[in-house]
């Protein structure tokens, strides 16, 4: 089966040097799920702003802001199991902008999830 595509922004539309906006995202399985999944994260910053930084934490939490991704763990780590049923992994995302940054100017950071299927749940 082909990946669904999922959208969202990081409220950047005023970011400005200095600045960092954060968005959040859980991932799991659905109740209907056979088997547990490893899933691989990538992330491909080649059409993103110039003079902006992007990166990624897991967190215990829903909530995504400076100080959820400031107590996260494992910044921009490539992949994570998960191994039981409506058990979210949450991750933070954080986009920053550095002096230099061009005003009214657009990019686009992609984060791809890629899921394998593991052992029986």
């Amino acid at each position: 089966a082909s990946a669904a595509t999922l959208n969202f922004q990081v409220d950047a539309d005023k970011l400005a040097p200095g600045d960092d906006v954060y968005a959040g995202f859980a991932v799991r399985l659905i109740g209907a799920s056979d088997y547990a999944a490893d899933v691989t994260v990538a992330q491909d910053s080649s059409d993103a702003l110039a003079r902006t930084t992007a990166s990624y934490r897991y967190t215990t939490s829903a909530t995504c802001d400076a100080t959820a991704y400031d107590g996260g763990t494992d910044e921009t780590g490539t992949s994570f199991a998960r191994p039981a049923l409506h058990t979210p992994v949450y991750l933070c995302f954080e986009v920053s902008a550095r002096s230099g940054l061009t005003p009214g100017a657009d990019g686009t950071i992609v984060w791809t999830f890629d899921a394998e299927s593991t052992d029986t749940l």
